[in-house]
């Protein structure tokens, strides 16, 4: 077990690094995104419903560092400059969008997983030898 964590660390770290190859913003943005999964949702999904929610921000970060990775203000920023990169991004409409249309796939598609059946559906379906594992 402490092999795997070892080598989930030291690979989020050469990511990392490998990212801030492009541009901070892309750095700063994957790496807490990484931080975010590992840190906040890990821990808590299976504790609390909010985990969905956390999930998909995190799910939605992919596309809006697609976004960084070729925005001209990020490219032109440095470390100096990295509010102004990751400004430029996340006020970037269609970083947003992007975000947004993940978010929202996500939510649509997982929260209905959370619902739990009612006693009379949960009947219905095992009276028509519905298996489930």
């Amino acid at each position: 077990m402490n092999q795997a964590i070892g080598l989930g660390w030291a690979h989020s770290v050469l990511g990392v690094a490998a990212l801030a190859t492009v541009n901070p913003a892309l750095a700063v943005i994957g790496g807490s995104t990484i931080a975010t999964y590992v840190l906040i949702y890990t821990p808590i999904k299976a504790r609390h419903e909010i985990n969905t929610a956390i999930g998909a921000v995190v799910g939605a970060m992919p596309p809006v560092m697609g976004v960084a990775a070729v925005h001209p203000v990020a490219l032109a920023a440095g470390w100096s400059a990295l509010p102004t990169g990751l400004a430029a991004v996340f006020c970037d409409p269609f970083a947003i969008f992007l975000f947004a249309y993940q978010f929202v796939w996500q939510m649509v598609h997982f929260v209905p997983m959370q619902v739990r059946p009612t006693d009379h559906i949960s009947h219905h379906i095992t009276s028509h030898h519905i298996v489930t594992t």
